[in-house]
């Protein structure tokens, strides 16, 4: 089984977290057993953000049929550097480890 971690900084929830014209071509490819992690920072503390991706990151593992091997999520991170001084760092290179058991 391979791994997939999206990460994503939020900027924009219109974004698309991937091209679907690139999905459909290489469907066969994709739907493979596979595990799949989200990194995600944003700068706003809205859990009503954090959930709209949070949500489409779940209805794609069930459409493509992938195990979820773990989320990361950090609010409140705007600056560059902002995350430096948090737990986040650590966790994101706890969650790497784990996948590679």
């Amino acid at each position: 089984m391979s791994t997939l971690i999206t990460a994503v900084l939020v900027h924009n929830l219109g974004m698309c977290l991937f091209d679907q014209r690139r999905h459909h071509s290489q469907r066969r490819q994709i739907h493979r057993p596979k595990k799949a992690a989200l990194i995600m920072t944003y700068a706003d503390n809205s859990p009503e953000k954090e959930g709209v991706i949070i949500n489409h990151y779940n209805v794609l593992l069930n459409y493509l049929g992938w195990q979820d091997a773990g989320q990361i999520i950090a609010p409140g991170v705007w600056p560059v550097g902002a995350v430096n001084h948090t737990a986040y760092p650590r966790q994101a290179y706890e969650l790497g480890k784990s996948l590679t058991k």
